[in-house]
């Protein structure tokens, strides 16, 4: 689990780019700024938080793989008895 802790923080460092690029397009806004190139890097900051999600997604659903397959290979067998 210590690629989740990575993950998460990166995905923590990606929310708050996002977060603060978000500020700053409204400040340049009001400030009657173009703000067609900051948006662009708010699309990209988001793309990138979009595919840190998915990234832990996938590490989760391979943990869960593994451990699911490692419960099955060391499950203990059982024989039918018949005792009907």
């Amino acid at each position: 689990m210590e690629r989740i802790a990575e993950v998460d923080l990166l995905i923590g460092d990606a929310e708050r780019a996002v977060a603060h690029q978000m500020t700053e397009i409204e400040r340049l806004h009001l400030e009657g700024h173009d703000t067609t190139k900051p948006e662009e890097l708010l699309r990209a900051f988001r793309r990138t938080l979009e595919a840190l999600q998915n990234h832990r997604q996938r590490i989760l659903k391979s943990a869960a793989c593994k451990s699911t397959s490692g419960l099955i290979a060391h499950a203990p067998r059982t024989t039918d008895q018949g005792g009907d």
